[in-house]
This record gives C-alpha cells, sequence and structure tokens, in this order.
C-alpha cells in the first residue's frame, strides 16, 4: 500500500460519540487507507472500541466471540443497540418551535436550522421547509 494515511482510528466513547457517526468516519478511514479487506475491518474496528464496548459486543455475539462474525455483523449489533428510536413527529415538533437567540450569529442560527432538521425526514421539501423556518425563526429586533 504505497502512500497510504495509516492513520489510527480514535477510539469509541459511548458516552461522547454517537455509533452512527463514529461507524461513518470509520468507514472514511478504511476508504482512505484502500482497506476493502473484511479481515483487517474487522481487526480495526475490534481494536478501536475501546474495552467496554467490546465486553457488550462480545455479550451481543455470544455464543459466537466477536472474532467469529462479519464486520456489518459487528456493525449491526452496535447499531442495534447504541441507535435511538426517533420519533419523527416529536423532532418536526422541536424543528417548528426553533427560535434563533439573542445572542446567536446568523450562521450559527442557520446551522442549528440544518442540525434539527436531520431527523425530520422532510424528503423533497427540505430546502423549502428549512428557508422558511430560518425566515420565521429569526430574532426579532428593536427597531432603531
Amino acid at each position: 500500500m504505497a502512500n497510504a494515511i495509516q492513520q489510527r482510528v480514535p477510539e469509541f466513547c459511548p458516552e461522547v460519540d454517537e455509533w452512527q457517526v463514529y461507524q461513518e468516519q470509520l468507514e472514511q478511514n478504511f476508504e482512505a487507507n484502500g482497506i476493502s479487506d473484511e479481515k483487517i475491518k474487522k481487526a480495526v474496528i475490534l481494536s478501536s472500541i475501546g474495552p467496554q464496548t467490546y465486553k457488550l459486543l462480545r455479550d451481543l455475539s455470544h455464543p459466537k466471540l466477536p472474532k467469529e462474525q462479519t464486520y456489518e455483523k459487528l456493525c449491526k449489533f452496535l447499531s442495534e443497540h447504541y441507535g435511538t428510536q426517533v420519533s419523527i413527529w416529536r423532532e418536526r415538533q422541536k424543528f417548528y418551535c426553533l427560535q434563533q437567540l439573542d445572542d446567536m450569529s446568523m450562521a450559527d442560527w442557520y446551522a442549528k436550522v440544518r442540525s434539527a432538521a436531520v431527523n425530520c425526514q422532510f424528503g423533497e421539501n427540505l430546502s423549502l421547509i428549512l428557508k422558511d423556518k430560518f425566515v420565521t425563526g429569526i430574532q426579532k429586533k428593536e427597531d432603531i
């Protein structure tokens, strides 16, 4: 592997990291390093999840050991355990209630609106709904 990046994967910390985001970064690390071999992917994930998560994965894999599972199966176990069940309706209710804070810049407000829309599943209407929410949630300033 000439010119490979060979960057170490940071340890997964369940108290701080979201599994889905971590897995996406892991996949990008594989891509950057030209790793497609199942055996290597499995070794990387098992050596980068930390002892607490490894123990959990061992329990979820029982009666097999994690090393006896496929990479996809390991990711599935962790996704099912760490994944959150999202209520689209609750997410939309929170989205529509957003208001820009007094000290929030327009860039930060836009980022907050975009972030809040992630789990709302607006589909093809996303762009229009984002524009509407951005405008209707802007903090009203006193006229000078």
